[in-house]
């Protein structure tokens, strides 16, 4: 049977066959498509649900993360700073030589709770009672030492670390770069930017500045940050 035509003007069938009864119905929301209405309930993940009821759950679960690192114990995303030094850790440093730092976490063992599970930090670097003179191209590198058993052992260094000789065969983790000029105590120099450490680690510095530190103390501070989403 073919289907009827109806030729309709202003809202009024006015020539064709067949029967027209709805004419100016109003469907409430939802009804006439499959889609789903606004009153469909977020489903959980992985449930079977309307379209809009998919909708509503993304926007759901976008709007519930927090930031992708941070444990929400810092203040927005800044991480409260961490001393990475203690005591006398970097008095006297002799160019080219290394130390494995003591602050941080207990005993110079930190992890992401030390660092607030942010990603990115700075590291900064403070002279306190003591200043030196670094010469052209002077640095301080520092890399994270890893612990692939959650602290009873680290990566290896190199036994007598030189001016030719890295503390560890790897680049440096961040590196403080130094210009020609005395650094007398309060002196403060910043990192780059430096993905922060995962897991168990401590802190390896070597100076590379070209002179030796003074004797007095010296304080390294890493802030960390995270990033949201």
């Amino acid at each position: 049977m073919a289907d009827p035509v109806v030729h309709i003007t202003s809202g009024v069938p006015d020539s064709g066959t067949g029967n027209i009864t709805t004419l100016g119905q109003t469907l409430t929301d939802g009804a006439n498509i499959t889609i789903g209405a606004t009153t469909d309930a977020a489903v959980t993940a992985g449930a079977t649900g309307s379209l809009s009821a998919k909708f509503r759950s993304i926007s759901r679960d976008v709007a519930s993360r927090a930031q992708l690192h941070n444990t929400g114990t810092s203040s927005g995303s800044i991480i409260a700073p961490l001393t990475l030094t203690a005591g006398t850790d970097l008095a006297s440093l002799a160019n080219g030589s290394a130390v494995t730092l003591t602050g941080g976490g207990a005993a110079g063992v930190s992890s992401q709770t030390n660092t607030g599970s942010g990603q990115t930090g700075l590291v900064y670097f403070q002279t306190v009672t003591a200043g030196f003179t670094p010469t052209a191209g002077g640095n301080i590198s520092i890399w994270w030492l890893f612990s692939p058993d959650g602290g009873a052992t680290y990566e290896t260094t190199p036994a007598t670390p030189s001016t030719t000789v890295p503390a560890l065969p790897r680049p440096p983790d961040c590196i403080i770069p130094l210009d020609v000029a005395a650094l007398g105590t309060s002196a403060v120099k910043v990192s780059n930017p430096c993905r922060l450490p995962f897991g168990t680690f401590k802190v390896l510095v070597q100076n590379n500045s070209g002179a030796a530190f003074g004797a007095g103390n010296y304080t390294l501070k890493l802030v960390a940050f995270a990033e949201n989403n």
